[in-house]
């Protein structure tokens, strides 16, 4: 069996581990399979930083056409309705996470410290990735073990600030899930303004809702045997058909259910989010410095380094992501996000 190993101090080692480790990063995380570069994609990704210098991206969000046309001969020339465009943007900066170990700290373990270190970082960021979107979708970091609040700061990450829903996006729902704030979220998605868009599936218009392991459990109370099951097989019927369908408990009301430990919570109250079309944003930018891209090439979202102290007895792994991530906002609105506050308490 052959077994790759990445040399210390290599470019072009450090150049595929770099791409490796972004790619095991974002198979690890749970809003990978909602992200996307088209319109109709909940997570849009924009691509202009991948390859290009810059830290900052302004986009369009085009306003729904509500004109009255024309009727039966009456002359359209000269009377076309206008394409009207809102601006949001995003900043993006970099993280960096590293981690060190000596010579005899190797040999007391049986653990490949270096190659438990790469697992470590990837980790590491898928976490971050995790709840950080999840913390943008919300307004809420939490207050939990698995809060990112340190690296959101007080202007939130990259200058991206964390906002809360306006009052047309959110809704206090039941005091333990149940599924009936489904059906209030699916009303409140179609009449609200903005409207929260959803996303095609199949030609089918389809939400997400991903909600706490505490409202799952709630929901499922809620809903019996007979119903959750139900619930269950009308999104297993559809696996494998779109991403958003990968790893789902269940589908109701055309909306598509997962589950995340990352949703966040203050207290007793659950955060969950219901999502449509376009409800957040991210951007990944080129991580490698410009003295090292000519050796360590570029276009890479993840810049990986080791490095060897103390005459080689001391060596230490690093790895840094340039991206930023936020809710996406029409004209101050929230754009494809309502959030659902529910008391929820554990088991």
């Amino acid at each position: 069996m052959a077994v790759t190993e990445f040399g210390t101090g290599d470019p072009q080692a450090a150049k595929r581990w770099s791409d490796q480790l972004f790619r095991e990063t974002l198979g690890k995380t749970y809003c990978s399979r909602f992200m996307g570069k088209g319109s109709d994609a909940i997570i849009r990704m924009l691509p202009d930083l991948e390859s290009a210098p810059g830290d900052n991206i302004k986009y369009d969000l085009r306003v729904q056409d509500r004109s009255n046309g024309v009727q039966g001969d009456t002359k359209l020339k000269g009377f076309e309705s206008s394409l009207v465009f809102h601006q949001d943007e995003i900043n993006i900066d970099q993280l960096r996470q590293a981690h060190a170990f000596r010579g005899m700290t190797q040999q007391r373990t049986v653990h490949d410290l270096r190659a438990e270190g790469r697992a470590s970082l990837s980790d590491w960021f898928a976490w971050v990735y995790d709840s950080m979107t999840f913390a943008y979708a919300t307004g809420v970091a939490g207050d939990s073990n698995e809060s990112v609040s340190g690296i959101l700061g007080v202007g939130g990450f990259a200058g991206n600030a964390l906002t809360a829903p306006d009052a047309d996006h959110t809704f206090v729902g039941s005091t333990g899930f149940v599924v009936g704030d489904l059906d209030d979220a699916v009303a409140m998605a179609k009449v609200t303004n903005p409207r929260v868009r959803p996303t095609k599936v199949g030609g089918q218009d389809k939400y997400v809702a991903v909600l706490h392991p505490y409202s799952i459990r709630s929901m499922r109370i809620d809903a019996g045997a007979s119903g959750w099951n139900q619930i269950h097989q009308n999104a297993s019927a559809r696996a494998g058909s779109n991403p958003i369908y990968t790893g789902a408990l269940g589908e109701y009301n055309g909306v598509v259910i997962h589950e995340s430990e990352f949703i966040p919570r203050v207290g007793n109250t659950t955060y969950n989010v219901f999502l449509g079309a376009g409800a957040l944003t991210c951007a990944f930018g080129n991580a490698w410095k410009k003295s090292r891209r000519s050796a360590g090439g570029g276009g890479s979202y993840f810049s990986y380094h080791e490095e060897t102290e103390d005459y080689d007895n001391e060596e230490g792994i690093a790895a840094a992501s340039c991206f930023g991530i936020k809710k996406s906002t029409f004209n101050s609105a929230d754009f494809g996000v309502i959030r659902i506050d529910n008391t929820e308490t554990g088991p």
